[in-house]
């Protein structure tokens, strides 16, 4: 056996082979570690066992009976009706979807039987998966995206305000918790917001204006300090100090009192979107043409807010245990390599089910007002590029060489809910 990749090599055959009892073990041995080191890592988390589900006869054979074998092609291009770019990329993006192609293909929300007589999006988009598997001004792509989320949600079944169970929030819908610590009495008041994507500022090199006909901040431009998606994600989970009469105490009871916020990920959801500001309007409109890296792994184990917890008191234990209260020589110290929830730099061991795995990004090409929207999808686990109605293969380095705009990243393990299985 070839330890690396866990494939299995025949002596005999002199190649590498197939065999489906050593892959069902080596599956079920990734399940099990997977579970172990989620119930070291988070010890007061409950999650349900992973139970494989095979059909039975009686299953198979309503299956058989009930479906038609044909093709499912999703590779499709959207034609262009006039700066409609910004929509076509959006709409490539939830097609490529695994969890919203799921939900629409197995007529979960069915445009025959819908109880919405018009004005259904909900219905288009079942008719769009139906179709794919089987004169505007330039616009946003992520105002497009932001407004079907919307409008989807808000014609479901099951919409409802909190808690919802719509494939809007099943897919897209996490919780971003907010921690403001009163530098006075150390009081913490936290607040949990409901999010459907990340929105990320870039710290630019160099813009380009919305009138100018040459567009700067090339690759080779300098950059002014790191670009890349983890940088982005530190600045937006890093302690932010208010103003004095930003935050009222109600502990100590004081007025203007200073303080610090923190936001970090109490709730991640399946699927992670983010968008990466690059379009700004406070000095007049200026596109950022920072490139930013990205990985098709991504861990978001550093910015949850049980991770920050485990290394605060990870800290505060040893803190304890050297009789100190902080640093003496004024930098923070840092747990021991040794622990099991820590890498060698102090860092909290990745947890599975907090890693994604990256499966669209959008890019934009040329000036704010008049520029070209194109994506990168997965599909069957090769990358394309759409440009409208063009689609042509491309490579992972073509991908991670672009200058996103937006990214998709789905769980790479997802999480059962049982407690809602029954509604669906």
């Amino acid at each position: 056996m070839e330890i690396s990749r866990c494939g299995l090599y025949c002596g005999q055959c002199k190649d590498f082979v197939y065999d489906r009892d050593f892959e069902g073990i080596h599956n079920n041995e990734i399940i099990r570690n997977s579970e172990l080191i989620s119930m070291v890592q988070e010890p007061g988390q409950k999650r349900p066992r992973y139970a494989k589900w095979h059909a039975g006869n009686k299953e198979a054979a309503a299956i058989k009976a009930g479906t038609k074998l044909t093709a499912c092609q999703g590779l499709r291009g959207l034609r262009n009706m006039g700066s409609t770019c910004f929509m076509n990329v959006i709409l490539q993006c939830f097609i490529h979807n695994p969890l919203l192609r799921s939900y629409f293909l197995s007529d979960q929300h069915s445009a025959k039987r819908c109880d919405v007589k018009s004005d259904c999006m909900g219905c288009e988009m079942d008719r769009l998966f139906t179709q794919f598997y089987s004169g505007y001004a330039q616009q946003d792509a992520h105002e497009f995206f932001i407004s079907a989320l919307n409008q989807i949600h808000a014609k479901s079944p099951s919409a409802k305000l909190h808690q919802c169970n719509c494939v809007i929030h099943k897919t897209f819908a996490g919780l971003l918790q907010s921690d403001v610590t009163c530098l006075n009495c150390a009081n913490v008041t936290t607040a949990n917001d409901p999010i459907l994507d990340i929105s990320l500022d870039l710290r630019p090199t160099k813009r380009s204006k919305s009138g100018s006909s040459k567009i700067r901040g090339s690759n080779d431009d300098k950059a002014e300090g790191p670009n890349s998606l983890a940088d982005c994600l530190d600045r937006y989970t890093h302690p932010e100090k208010l103003g004095t009469n930003e935050y009222n105490c109600s502990k100590c009871g004081k007025t203007g009192q200073e303080a610090t916020k923190q936001l970090s990920m109490k709730v991640l959801p399946p699927v992670l979107s983010f968008q990466l500001k690059r379009f700004e309007h406070s000095m007049g409109a200026s596109k950022i043409e920072t490139k930013i890296k990205f990985p098709a792994q991504l861990d978001m184990t550093q910015y949850t807010t049980s991770s920050r917890r485990l290394k605060k008191n990870k800290l505060a234990a040893l803190q304890k245990l050297n009789g100190t209260s902080g640093s003496e020589s004024g930098s923070p110290s840092t747990p021991s390599s040794t622990s099991s929830s820590y890498t060698a730099n102090g860092s909290v061991e990745p947890i599975p089910t907090y890693i994604y795995n990256l499966f669209a990004v959008i890019n934009h090409q040329g000036k704010m007002d008049t520029g070209h929207y194109t994506a990168f999808v997965k599909h069957r686990g090769e990358w394309f590029s759409l440009d409208d109605h063009k689609v042509s293969l491309a490579t992972q380095k073509d991908v991670l060489d672009s200058k996103a705009y937006m990214l998709f990243y789905i769980k790479q393990t997802l999480d059962y809910d049982f407690a809602n299985a029954s509604k669906d």
